[in-house]
């Protein structure tokens, strides 16, 4: 179950009293925090994608923000597992493509499968990268077993949407 870890966005954490719990009106929760990260990543780069042409500074700025859409991917996965509550509570608060937005969608279990689908899509490509970039060595295989458990995990999910 998902702690309710209050920030504010705004707050330039001055105050000492907010190194433990924060003091700020209105405060956000961290899964609120990390879903507005995941959403501004993507509206980014869908404003973007047309114009991306290898080493640009567009093609870099797509290429941090697809690592860590994969990388919020995989952290979404794992906070799903084995809790119903977290699963219905991140899915509510991810926003659907912007080509899914119709009311027809999001009134059922598709808008569902489309956020599960774009999540386990995000978190293969995440899979994908860390393991081109660790190698064979025995510890970033460990970690890639994990990220791969949560790709299964996603897949089973937005199967089982339908």
């Amino acid at each position: 179950m998902l702690s309710p870890i209050g920030l504010n966005l705004s707050c330039a954490l001055k105050k000492r009293a907010c190194a433990r719990r924060c003091t700020c009106s209105p405060v956000s929760s961290g899964l609120d925090i990390l879903v507005n990260i995941y959403i501004v990543q993507g509206f980014k780069t869908e404003a973007s994608e047309s114009s991306l042409a290898a080493d640009t500074a567009e093609a870099l700025i797509e290429a941090d923000a697809s690592f860590l859409r994969g990388h919020l991917a995989v952290l979404f996965g794992l906070l799903m597992s084995e809790s119903p509550e977290n699963q219905s509570a991140i899915l509510e608060s991810l926003p659907l493509p912007t080509s899914a937005t119709s009311s027809r969608v999001q009134k059922n279990k598709i808008g569902n499968k489309i956020k599960l689908s774009r999540l386990a899509e995000q978190a293969r490509d995440f899979v994908a990268f860390y393991a081109a970039v660790n190698g064979q060595s025995e510890e970033g295989e460990k970690e890639s077993k994990v990220a791969k458990s949560v790709v299964r995990f996603l897949e089973k999910q937005r199967d089982a949407a339908s």
